[in-house]
């Protein structure tokens, strides 16, 4: 007998049993295997639903009595040994221990549904890629997450077997509990569908009902009443099909997600999602005492709550705010998701914007917002860029499946990342113009701000070549340094530029604060050869240099009102100076 001919006797087998339990099969409702697509539930339409042509709502009901949870793992090891305590193993533990003892028992052949279970080279998750397959993931989320994933159920399976060595005839292979795990992970339901006030945590095993396929945004209906599960599934009558497969709808999951979990992927998945990591202890600490929610922030997101959400434990459902910490590791990683609605998180410019304030900034500014958005790319680029868009070569090695999925999960994450830059780059170039009024551009300094400057420029000439951007920096804070000496006493009924005002505001509120720079020996060398050396010739002293404010602590200060006030454009890193503007809200 060939596989397929054995497998389809096996799904056949199942159904029998099903129904024999008690499961209400539609009658125009079978499950058929083949080797390409694996198991799929499909629909026979009577002559006059085709002619219809309507909607139809197919349903199968599964009774509790045949549904699999930790009730049956529990009672099935106390049945092996009574006086053991087996609550001490979470739910979840118990279950996928339950089925990776059950894999190893060969009375399992007997039992229809454990029989029909896919092996776990067969469920193509990460978790059992070799290392040229896992080499596949390097550079993204998935990598990192597969790692971590493996090192759980490592842990896990160790405290197991050293707690039930003495106890039990068979010692659980790690291979087994493997398997235990990804059956779980890849179809399990939560509990609280058919016992309500349970542990969130809590899932279940409902046979004939996890074979079908999953399908995004198919209408699907749940219910329990009291004695059996249901489901009810939609299905539209086109295409004059003869049969139409009836899916499930495991949710909006991306395909970082679906390949993690179920062992697929979906091309062009309009629920992709990038997750940008924070470093919540560090960012936690900043935001003490601030409510994120009017930012339209609701939720930071943790380990546990993304995409191997089931290797954590307990409920997660506490209501966000920047103080509170959930379970496992989620005080080192936070995270923040990127998808295609919504290339640029909710709140993400704001908080990190928030973070690039100066210490007398209590709210955003047009400065902060800019170098917010400056941090957000920072960190996505230092993340992924050059890392998505290489995948390693193809090998013997590689199942092609296991290539394939690899690669449009690439392509996804590549696709979001280049939309989440561009997303970034629009809110900057829409910032930048709309509020140019409160800009100084360096070739505003050059050209529409030089009158009397060129002379100055002109004594730095023997820096350019070192650094354009240590360049620009020097020109900038001698140009402030010649605004403030120019307008230093002027008064509120003076008649002097907006650009002159503010920047000699801000000199003067670092002199009051009794602010301190710090005196770097390049740039105090660089005022010695320069304006220290032309002060001491009194011609020089009486045309280019006006003003009470050219020593050296002036020029430092010079600087500091530079660095307080600037933004680094693009990767030339352009200062603009910006002037104090208070952002109530970021569009």
């Amino acid at each position: 007998m060939g596989q397929e001919e054995n497998t389809q006797t096996k799904v056949d087998k199942l159904v029998a049993w099903c129904k024999s339990q008690g499961t209400q099969v539609d009658p125009n409702l079978s499950f058929e295997y083949s080797f390409e697509k694996g198991i799929s539930t499909l629909y026979t339409p009577t002559s006059e639903q085709l002619a219809s042509g309507n909607e139809i709502d197919v349903q199968l009901k599964i009774p509790r009595k045949i549904i699999i949870s930790s009730a049956n793992a529990r009672e099935y090891f106390f049945g092996l040994v009574p006086g053991f305590n087996w609550s001490q193993f979470e739910s979840r533990h118990l279950l996928t221990a339950y089925l990776a003892f059950k894999l190893g028992d060969p009375e399992s052949t007997n039992d229809p549904y454990l029989d029909l279970l896919p092996k776990a080279e067969e469920i193509r998750s990460p978790l059992i890629y070799n290392e040229d397959e896992l080499s596949l993931l390097r550079g993204t989320n998935l990598f990192k997450g597969t790692q971590v994933v493996l090192s759980q159920i490592k842990r896990e399976h160790k405290e197991f077997v050293n707690a039930t060595r003495s106890v039990l005839q068979r010692t659980i292979s790690f291979q087994h509990y493997l398997w235990g795990f990804l059956v779980l992970y890849s179809r399990s339901f939560p509990l609280r569908l058919v016992e309500k006030g349970c542990d969130p945590a809590e899932v279940m095993l409902v046979p004939l009902l996890d074979f079908m396929n999953h399908k995004p945004l198919t209408k699907v209906t749940w219910s329990f009443d009291g004695n059996s599960f249901g489901v009810s599934s939609q299905i539209k009558l086109e295409n004059g099909s003869t049969k139409y497969e009836v899916y499930n709808n495991y949710g909006p999951k991306g395909n970082e997600e679906l390949l993690m979990a179920y062992g697929f992927v979906i091309p062009g998945n309009e629920f992709d999602i990038l997750q940008l990591a924070i470093n919540w202890k560090q960012l936690n600490s900043v935001l003490q005492g601030v409510d994120i929610h009017k930012w339209g922030i609701k939720k930071i997101y943790h380990s546990s709550d993304l995409t191997y959400n089931v290797i954590q434990s307990g409920s997660n459902e506490e209501k966000p705010s920047a103080s509170s910490n959930s379970n496992g590791d989620s005080e080192e990683d936070a995270f923040f998701i990127c998808n295609r609605d919504h290339p640029i998180p909710e709140g993400m410019i704001p908080l990190f914007s928030f973070v690039s304030r100066r210490d007398d900034e209590d709210g955003l500014t047009l400065r902060n917002v800019l170098n917010g958005i400056n941090s957000v790319r920072e960190s996505i680029d230092i993340r992924f860029k050059g890392q998505l868009n290489v995948i390693p070569k193809k090998t013997d090695n590689i199942a092609h499946i296991n290539y394939e999925n690899c690669k449009i999960y690439r392509e996804g994450q590549l696709e979001l990342y280049n939309m989440t830059k561009h997303a970034l780059k629009e809110k900057e170039k829409g910032l930048l113009k709309q509020d140019r009024a409160y800009l100084i551009t360096f070739k505003d300094v050059l050209k529409k701000y030089a009158e009397g400057f060129q002379n100055l420029v002109a004594m730095f000439d023997f820096i350019s070549s070192l650094s354009q951007e240590f360049y620009q920096e020097i020109l900038v804070q001698v140009w402030i340094l010649k605004t403030v000496n120019e307008h230093y006493d002027y008064s509120e009924s003076s008649s002097i530029p907006f650009k002159a005002s503010w920047i000699v505001d801000e000199f003067k509120r670092l002199q009051q604060s009794k602010y301190e720079p710090e005196k770097d020996e390049t740039l105090c060398d660089i005022y010695i050869e320069t304006i220290g050396k032309a002060l001491e010739q009194q011609e020089l002293k009486n045309t280019l240099f006006k003003g009470e404010h050219w020593d050296i602590e002036s020029f430092l200060l010079a600087g500091a009102v530079s660095e307080q006030n600037r933004y680094l454009k693009g990767s030339k890193r352009d200062i603009i100076l910006i002037a104090p503007l208070r952002i109530d809200e970021i569009q």
